[in-house]
């Protein structure tokens, strides 16, 4: 009896912990398929293009000189001024020589104009090493020099458009052991010439010489110097060519500025027509500066732009472009028809 009752609560034990039954199992739920788009490829921006420099308009037609002769220089080392001159007018065959001088000549609307020398004298310090003494140095000593100006060939009469350049220095009142100065003829159009003037010379106690140089452009007409214009229509384009060109060497100071624009000039190229010559300038240490005053560097730049003021002088007459072109000279000055006679004459004067 124990033993079935011991059955019986095993077997009552074992039912009372028995695992529930299982749920019911639910029915699958379906996921709607998400459509997926298809693949684009990815296409790079364009790369972005600077805007084109607008286009520097066609200056207008260069105007033609009426002249009954001409005075060209023909580049000469060896001649006084660096050119010698050549009185020029038409013939059946193209151009004649009527006179000609071995060094330069220069015409206004009323005159020729001869270049010669005179003697003066540069003052400069001759006891530099007692300028700091108490008293102070005083003696001076002359150096001779040759100092340039113009001559009519008609009245004889004396032009100096340089001359505030060769003033002498007061030597060791000055600070100044040495001084020179100096005037280069560098081209003519019209009745203007061009030249570079400047100033040298070593100071006292200086450690290297100064020099201070610059352009000059002189009209014989008005018997003045005249400033020559830079065209406002291509001014953009030329900085910024001589700016590629300035820096490509690595001299310059300030490689970001902008060149300041220096000297306008013009020269005559084929077929006798007149282009613009532009020096532009950056500064620079001395060491490698070659430009004006040595802490500067120069790049020229030329355009069919003219100087406005040298606008009348565009085209030669076609004797004289063909003579300059044999002569592969750039410079010249029209002489008048009722100026020629007395123009051949003036050449042979001395």
């Amino acid at each position: 009896m124990r033993r079935a009752l011991a059955t019986l609560g095993v077997l009552g034990l074992t039912q009372c912990h028995s695992p529930p039954p299982a749920p019911p199992a639910q029915p699958a739920v379906q996921v709607p398929a998400v459509p997926v788009p298809p693949t684009v490829a990815t296409v790079a921006p364009p790369p972005v293009v600077p805007p084109a420099a607008p286009k520097v308009p066609e200056p207008p037609p260069p105007r033609l000189v009426s002249a009954g002769a001409v005075i060209v220089w023909i580049a000469d080392p060896k001649a006084r001024g660096g050119f010698r001159s050549a009185l020029v007018e038409p013939a059946p065959d193209g151009a004649k020589v009527i006179a000609e001088r071995p060094e330069v000549i220069l015409a206004s609307s009323k005159d020729l104009w001869v270049l010669r020398t005179k003697k003066t004298y540069a003052v400069g310090c001759a006891e530099c090493d007692k300028c700091t003494d108490d008293p102070p140095c005083t003696r001076n000593a002359l150096t001779p020099r040759d100092e340039p100006y113009l001559q009519s060939l008609r009245t004889r009469r004396v032009l100096e458009p340089w001359s505030d350049a060769f003033v002498p220095s007061k030597g060791c009142a000055d600070d100044l052991s040495s001084q020179d100065a100096d005037a280069t003829l560098t081209g003519a159009v019209g009745p203007v010439f061009f030249a570079e003037v400047g100033k040298s010379g070593m100071g006292c106690h200086s450690a290297h010489p100064f020099s201070d140089s610059g352009p000059l452009a002189f009209d014989l007409d008005a018997e003045a110097p005249v400033t020559l214009t830079f065209p406002a229509a291509p001014l953009d384009t030329l900085k910024a060519a001589a700016h590629k060109e300035l820096t490509a060497e690595e001299c310059a100071s300030n490689p970001d500025n902008d060149p300041d624009p220096s000297e306008a000039t013009a020269a005559y190229g084929e077929g006798g027509v007149l282009h613009g010559v532009y020096a532009f300038t950056m500064s620079a240490p001395y060491f490698c500066g070659g430009g004006p005053g040595h802490y500067s560097i120069l790049n020229t730049q030329t355009s069919p732009w003219l100087p406005p003021e040298l606008a009348a002088y565009g085209k030669l007459p076609a004797f004289a472009a063909s003579y300059m072109a044999s002569k592969k000279a750039t410079f010249a000055m029209p002489i008048a028809a009722e100026r020629v006679a007395a123009a051949e004459k003036e050449m042979a004067r001395h």
